[in-house]
């Protein structure tokens, strides 16, 4: 059986929170005071519309601290249809995910 102390405990170590920041918002300074609430925070920022799509930059930290970065574009569906993981040091792409929808295979 599992106590409630125990449970906000475990959901306070895996639960990842995701942020997104706006325009002038201080990411240290949101991340300081959230830090100690969850294990993984991810922040989008860096909006760019194109269209229909949105484009987001984002960070991931773990306990404080930056572990990836990248881009991400959405469709005005909200789904995810492009994702790149940059290099941490280089700024350039390291692994890039594109995915596509389709409305009908038709007589597939």
């Amino acid at each position: 059986m599992i106590t409630s102390k125990r449970l906000n405990t475990f959901l306070q170590d895996h639960i990842a929170l995701v942020y997104y920041l706006s325009p002038g918002e201080d990411r240290a300074g949101v991340l300081a005071s959230i830090n100690d609430s969850y294990r993984n925070i991810t922040f989008y920022m860096k909006e760019k519309v194109y269209g229909a799509y949105h484009a987001w930059d984002w960070q991931l930290y773990e306990k404080g601290t930056l572990i990836l970065n990248g881009r991400e574009v959405m469709d005005a569906q909200h789904r995810r249809i492009a994702f790149e993981e940059l290099d941490m040091d280089s700024n350039s792409p390291k692994r890039t995910i594109k995915k596509y929808y389709l409305k009908d295979l038709g007589p597939f």
